[in-house]
């Protein structure tokens, strides 16, 4: 596999362990850029360093102090994503200005400069904390794609379609050498399996369906769902790891985390997809790559999963916290021989997607 730069810098962020960086220094750096003086509660992060904030007025933040590797460009664009989908009618987080109305600002320890962010804090419980439903799928539906569309108003930006991340799932077939770390031979057998049968689906579409900028990492850690009515989702979160793929991966990635109401799989993803095609109308070829798409997110997992945790055994539990279930539900799915068919007749029994 040949490896470009953009190849490699997206390698590099997922090799370098979160910043460290004292409580008391981010503390001070809260104060001296926002004018806030805050309590600091760790977060579990990926690359980055987070934190929930709490002011002594009561009101919250998410504080996040960015990995080295990433490219100050791919901040810039980041903010930039969050602030153009910031605009109170779609359940995102509001970036927080600093004292000079900068959107990004910055973080000085031991002579290193790290670049810090603090958005509002989105009140609500953690999907994974809540019960399973096709009413919570159909309303995810609804919620990212209203964000998508949203997204959808920034156009083709030259620097988001050329950002390269490893968990751009449609692209998963390129980390057929990272499979190695899957220590079960036969299911690094079925994964390099499915890898190659995927890359044979870009090229027949998938790199044909329509582009555009997407979220791209509605897991259930960025999702949260009313406390007094969880079948409606109250927040999304986290714009890491947005980039520009189909769009129909937004939904396939979505579906990959919540195909787990008492209907089984495929009526939680029929749901899911019900409720995003009431706002933007998925296409036929969409239709068809849609479960690919969610195994091939199911795979990405998988394989960055036991990748990171042979790089960071300290941080086990958080990086393998899901790759059970993702496991799971892509030997559950695997067992369909043609998947489509069975997508198709739930999407029409659930909305009029035929």
């Amino acid at each position: 596999m040949k490896r470009d730069d953009l190849f490699s810098t997206a390698i590099a962020q997922l090799t370098s362990a979160p910043p460290a960086i004292p409580s008391d220094s981010v503390r001070r750096a809260v104060a001296d850029r926002y004018g806030l003086e805050v309590s600091l509660s760790p977060l579990p992060g990926e690359r980055d360093l987070n934190f929930q904030a709490t002011a002594r007025n009561g009101d919250r933040f998410a504080l996040k102090i960015i990995n080295a590797n990433e490219t100050a460009g791919e901040t810039a664009l980041l903010t930039a994503i969050m602030t153009h989908v910031d605009t109170g009618d779609v359940p995102v987080a509001p970036v927080i200005r600093d004292r000079d109305g900068r959107a990004d600002t910055v973080l000085t320890h031991n002579d290193q400069t790290w670049r810090m962010r603090l958005v509002g804090w989105l009140d609500g419980l953690p999907l994974a904390e809540a019960p399973a439903s096709l009413a919570l799928c159909r309303d995810t539906g609804r919620q990212i794609a209203r964000v998508a569309t949203r997204l959808r108003s920034l156009g083709t930006d030259t620097s988001a379609s050329r950002r390269r991340i490893l968990w751009d799932s449609s692209r998963v077939d390129e980390l057929a050498d990272f499979a190695i770390h899957i220590g079960d031979p036969h299911r690094r057998t079925h994964v390099l399996a499915f890898l190659a049968h995927f890359a044979s689906l870009r090229r027949a579409g998938i790199d044909g369906l329509r582009r555009q900028v997407i979220h791209n990492d509605y897991n259930a850690s960025n999702i949260t769902v009313v406390a007094t009515d969880p079948t409606r989702v109250a927040g999304l979160v986290d714009f890491g790891d947005a980039c520009e793929a189909p769009l129909v991966n937004e939904l396939a990635v979505a579906a990959s985390y919540q195909m787990c109401a008492p209907e089984g799989p495929i009526a939680s993803l029929a749901a899911m997809a019900a409720g995003f095609h009431a706002v933007t109308p998925l296409t036929g070829p969409e239709i068809e790559m849609l479960l690919p798409l969610v195994q091939a997110r199911l795979a990405t997992r998988l394989i960055l999963g036991e990748w990171r945790a042979s790089l960071f055994p300290d941080n086990v539990a958080y990086i393998r916290r899901s790759i059970d279930k993702a496991v799971a539900l892509f030997d559950q799915l695997r067992t369909l021989s043609d998947g489509t068919p069975h997508v198709r007749a739930a999407l029409a029994a659930e909305h009029d997607l035929s």
